[in-house]
């Protein structure tokens, strides 16, 4: 009876590990991964008036072959055109052979990859994902084939404080009209865009003489601030000029017209440095990445360029003197989107978020600047 329990068990052993290699050959067997095919419209536009929970097509595959009954979980992943796929955007999942295509879903992925609304194509691929039977090692992720997909996307523009300006003798002169900018209207720079925080700053050199105001828009007195006591500011030119300061000299001038009120302070900072050039520098550049752009200086430490040309989804930089010894780039995050910022001399690219003409202005005291599209700048 011993002899054959010994059998019968050594007969189990032998059928268990043959099944198990028999389900290791099976699931080593060559894996066919899925084709993905996509119903899509060519030139899709997305505009602001677009439902967007609306289907505007589908992804479709035939199920990866494993060489057995798997369970796959398949994802549609997307990348900039001619990418590798290193960071892929995950837009959708299924577990079946087919995903549909919603407007959202391509407009949110859009905003990966794109701040402007123009046509832009990306890639597309099928992830294919399944779990082991039998306890077995997960069988490697496989992919398809990749496809294109060209559409426009609807990229709302991020709502940001207007500039506001300062006119008067006592900076440069009261010339108020809109080929004077960085002239006789001197932009007035903040520590972030935000639109509901309305705090501007300015860094120069004051005279001793004269006064200022606040404008709100080129060429435009009646509904500027106006200086109505001390600390207190008048709206819609309600009082009269603000004054200069007794001492000629530099001084910080913060305005809040939230609360409608200012102050005026010495600069405690040195003024010592100064430099023979300042230029904008980089990809969104007209040059490039060659040479800079020279921004003029029509007070001390006070840098602008009227007009420039610049790319959307490229980059710029400050330097001075032509040479990367002494260079600007972005500060603090909240300062990362475009017009207002301070910069900073470790910091990375300031990237241009739409193309156009731009006004620049930089302060070389402070490290605020500015680079707003001259449409931008009532």
């Amino acid at each position: 009876m011993k002899k054959l329990n010994i059998f019968l068990i050594a007969l189990c052993c032998t059928c268990f590990f043959a099944c198990e290699e028999e389900d290791k050959v099976m699931m080593s067997d060559t894996i066919i991964s899925p084709v993905l095919e996509q119903l899509l419209p060519e030139n899709l536009v997305i505009t602001e008036t677009t439902d967007l929970t609306n289907k505007v097509g589908k992804w479709q595959w035939e199920a990866a072959d494993y060489g057995y009954a798997a369970a796959a979980n398949y994802t549609i992943q997307a990348d900039a055109h001619g990418g590798t796929f290193e960071k892929p955007i995950e837009l959708a999942s299924s577990t079946t052979t087919s995903a549909v295509i919603t407007a959202a879903m391509l407009n949110s992925a859009a905003a990966n990859f794109t701040i402007d609304s123009k046509p832009l194509t990306i890639d597309i691929r099928l992830k294919t994902v399944v779990s082991s039977s039998s306890g077995n090692a997960a069988i490697s992720t496989v992919y398809s084939n990749v496809q294109t997909i060209t559409f426009t996307p609807y990229i709302a523009e991020i709502p940001v404080k207007d500039p506001l300006y300062i006119v008067g003798d006592a900076l440069y002169s009261w010339d108020n009209n809109n080929t004077n900018f960085g002239k006789g209207l001197q932009v007035m720079f903040a520590g972030n865009s935000l639109p509901g925080e309305k705090i501007y700053t300015y860094t120069g050199y004051f005279k001793a003489s004269g006064g200022f105001k606040l404008i709100i828009k080129a060429g435009d007195w009646d509904h500027c601030y106006a200086y109505a006591s001390d600390g207190k500011i008048g709206a819609n030119n309600a009082g009269g000029n603000f004054p200069a300061p007794a001492t000629a000299g530099y001084y910080t001038l913060t305005v809040n017209l939230t609360t409608l009120s200012y102050s005026m302070v010495p600069y405690t900072g040195s003024t010592a440095t100064t430099y023979t050039k300042i230029g904008l520098i980089g990809d969104a550049t007209p040059t490039g990445w060659d040479s800079d752009t020279a921004l003029e200086q029509n007070i001390p430490h006070v840098w602008s360029l009227q007009k420039i040309q610049l790319t959307a989804g490229k980059t710029v930089k400050f330097r001075a003197n032509n040479a990367w010894d002494v260079a600007w780039g972005t500060g603090t995050p909240s300062t990362y989107f475009l017009p207002f910022g301070i910069a900073s001399t470790a910091g990375g690219n300031i990237t241009i978020e739409k193309s156009g003409d731009y006004f620049v202005s930089f302060n070389d005291l402070t490290n605020h600047y500015i680079l707003v599209r001259l449409e931008k700048m009532p």
